[in-house]
């Protein structure tokens, strides 16, 4: 009679599991992408008839057709997940700029932290999370002490316990996406 005590399943390695999460990575990007263009040409032509500052209106374009020139032209994975990211960032940075802390900047923002995570590392959302921080701090700062003044003149004004809400929310959300087993 054969034993069956040394038939455990070979454990899988670091690397093996490294190799399995980049390649749904690769592709999984594509979808994404294009997803994004296709849902985003349904925000992007709203958001150009309201917006009220040229700058907001570039900024939006700009992302467009950055994320179309990644989704079309076959980049190394690496520059299309990173120029994706840094697309998120940007719109949530702009609607910082725009409406503040009390706009829809903060939902882009831990979409870049939560995506960084998935698309590239752990570590990565780690650096997401520390710039997010960085940014909401900044401007919360200078929203504060009036050295900022929102592009949209109705933007609700904000108060040191909405920044820091925003902050607390960031946080919660990088422990959530990268600190779990």
């Amino acid at each position: 009679m054969k034993s069956i005590s040394n038939q455990n399943p070979e454990p899988v390695s670091n690397e093996k599991t490294r190799i399995i999460y980049q390649n749904w990575r690769e592709l999984f990007v594509a979808p994404l992408l294009i997803g994004s263009l296709v849902l985003g040409l349904f925000a992007l032509i709203p958001a150009l008839i309201s917006t009220q500052s040229i700058y907001l209106d570039a900024a939006f374009i700009t992302v467009y057709l950055a994320v179309g020139l990644v989704t079309i032209v076959r980049f190394p994975y690496q520059l299309r997940i990173s120029v994706f990211l840094f697309m998120i960032y940007a719109l949530g940075l702009s609607e910082l700029f725009s409406t503040g802390i009390l706009g829809d900047g903060l939902f882009f923002l831990l979409a870049y932290i939560i995506l960084s995570t998935m698309m590239l590392s752990p570590k990565t959302g780690v650096v997401a999370t520390v710039i997010n921080l960085l940014t909401i701090l900044l401007m919360g700062w200078m929203s504060l002490t009036g050295r900022l003044s929102f592009i949209n003149t109705d933007a609700l004004p904000a108060n040191l316990a909405d920044w820091l809400s925003a902050s607390a929310t960031t946080f919660d959300r990088f422990e959530s996406s990268t600190c779990k087993t």
